[in-house]
């Protein structure tokens, strides 16, 4: 997850590799405006669901899809 941060990693683009019978690919998923509502600033107030935000910015990365297919 770390490439995807980083400034030169382009936006919305996923990486592979194979590995041994297996094929692992991974997409970042970036916060968008609309998630700020609830993940936004400021840190540690409460959402308008009672749960604290977690202070995220636009284009920050969220996490990742991770697909893996077998290769036989």
């Amino acid at each position: 997850m770390e490439k995807f941060t980083d400034p030169t990693w382009p936006l919305n683009t996923g990486t592979g590799v194979i590995a041994g019978t297996e094929y692992r690919y991974v997409k970042p998923i970036y916060i968008k405006n609309g998630c700020l509502v609830c993940h936004g600033d400021p840190l540690s107030e409460n959402d308008p669901y009672g749960h604290p935000k977690e202070g995220y910015k636009e284009g920050d990365v969220r996490g990742g899809i991770s697909v893996v297919l077998p290769l036989e």
